[in-house]
């Protein structure tokens, strides 16, 4: 079951959305977030673990590999698996972030 407030009314600029996951297991996925972490680790027992590395090249550019997480939660032993090759690093984290959230839903 995917969460989705998309439908509610605007947010203040001090509220964030973040999307979680919830497994039919009642396993919970998200990608972290230290206020959500915060709130859910008074409640249940979690387990953090990386999901993905953005790292730069010597030329000047910045990758994002996603093999942690597809070892992970999918069982795949291919590393590493690169989806973006990226000039700048606040891009490569976007599309981190995008690609996680993504990959959690179809979990």
């Amino acid at each position: 079951m995917l969460l989705d407030n998309s439908n509610s009314s605007p947010r203040s600029s001090d509220e964030k959305e973040v999307e979680i996951v919830i497994k039919s297991d009642g396993t919970i996925l998200f990608v972290h977030d230290d206020d959500l972490y915060d709130l859910l680790s008074k409640v249940f027992q979690l387990d953090t673990f990386r999901a993905s590395y953005v790292e730069p090249t010597w030329v000047g550019t910045w990758t994002v590999d996603v093999s942690p997480v597809e070892q992970i939660l999918g069982g795949m032993t291919v590393s590493p698996r690169v989806i973006a090759i990226v000039k700048r690093r606040e891009d490569a984290l976007a599309l981190e972030r995008k690609w996680v959230q993504e990959y959690l839903k179809g979990k």
